[in-house]
């Protein structure tokens, strides 16, 4: 079986705009054997350490850390995600959302792409996105590159999803405070080419992050079948690097807040909200047909949320401090 192996450049970076993140278009591949440095953990590496069994893609040790380094975990497969050509370079990422494979609980296995050198899995033993990243001591105001997503259904609202979370060491609280964080801050839509995307950054602090982890997905519906290609990555950062952008069209008050917090969406159109915890899990959605929402904040736990809106086929996010 052929092998295609991701490996890196380590850049030194500074400040300055347009700062790439490490390997930002795949373009360092080298095909049937290892190359240098592996910082990408991918769904074809993972199912070939967790081992296969038909469908069904076993788990590792639950709550785990595992080495990210040579052959483990970074190995992309011919037949799923895969190096491919684009018009910016001959070495894209391309991540496949397969059906087929499935975790031992029956839940769709999705096609996936995680930055780091280690692994830490969840409770059932699969990738934990929110232990997963490299260290990284910067503050990109958005992650920009090229992009191309193919729904072979066209079924269902399908586009590829971008995580991005930057965290900081507590040593007084003894984990990992949440500095900033999106989820697909803008949809990739189904294209017939190659397109420029920009994804804005929002912060909920003034610290310094220590670690960064970027994840690609083959599509929000992993039971559907689709193609998410990738090229030429890389950060904008201010001229201070501390500058953030914020997104007029929703706008939150009283934040922090306690009992209950009013939204504004800027529109009257139907769109959607959700309330998403910096783990990334859905904590509450809903349709909405109004430009202000009211939303009762009772039984959320204190801590920090990001309010998602959907509206035109655009995404928004703002960061929530419920006391």
């Amino acid at each position: 079986m052929k092998r295609t192996i991701l490996s890196i450049l380590i850049l030194l970076v500074s400040q300055a705009h347009g700062q790439n993140i490490l390997n930002p278009s795949f373009d360092s591949v080298y095909f049937g054997g290892i190359d240098r440095i592996f910082h990408w953990v991918t769904s074809d590496g993972f199912m070939m350490q967790s081992g296969v069994t038909g469908d069904t893609v076993l788990p590792l040790q639950p709550d785990s850390n595992y080495s990210a380094q040579g052959f483990l975990f970074s190995e992309i497969l011919w037949f799923g995600n895969r190096i491919d050509t684009s018009p910016y370079s001959l070495a894209a990422m391309q991540i496949a959302n397969r059906p087929r494979f499935k975790k031992v609980n029956g839940d769709p296995y999705p096609g996936f792409v995680i930055n780091g050198d280690h692994l830490v899995t969840d409770s059932l033993g699969y990738p934990d996105l929110s232990r997963c990243g490299i260290p990284f001591s910067y503050r990109p105001t958005k992650l920009k590159g090229y992009y191309w997503f193919v729904d072979s259904t066209l079924l269902l609202n399908n586009f590829g999803r971008c995580v991005i979370l930057l965290k900081k060491w507590n040593p007084q609280k003894g984990h990992s405070d949440t500095i900033a964080f999106t989820d697909s801050s803008i949809p990739f839509n189904p294209r017939m080419g190659p397109e420029p995307f920009e994804i804005p950054i929002p912060y909920v602090s003034n610290q310094t992050p220590d670690t960064i982890m970027v994840a690609f997905f083959g599509g929000v519906h992993p039971q559907q079948p689709s193609t998410f290609w990738l090229d030429e990555l890389s950060f904008d950062y201010s001229p201070m690097g501390m500058k953030e952008e914020s997104d007029q069209k929703l706008k939150l008050y009283p934040n922090p807040a306690s009992d209950k917090v009013i939204i504004e969406v800027g529109s009257t159109s139907i769109g959607n909200l959700q309330i998403i915890g910096t783990l990334g899990q859905i904590v509450h959605q809903e349709k909405f047909t109004e430009g202000v929402i009211e939303l009762d904040l009772k039984g959320y736990s204190p801590g920090i949320y990001f309010v998602r809106i959907q509206i035109s086929g655009r995404l928004y996010t703002q960061p929530l401090v419920i006391q």
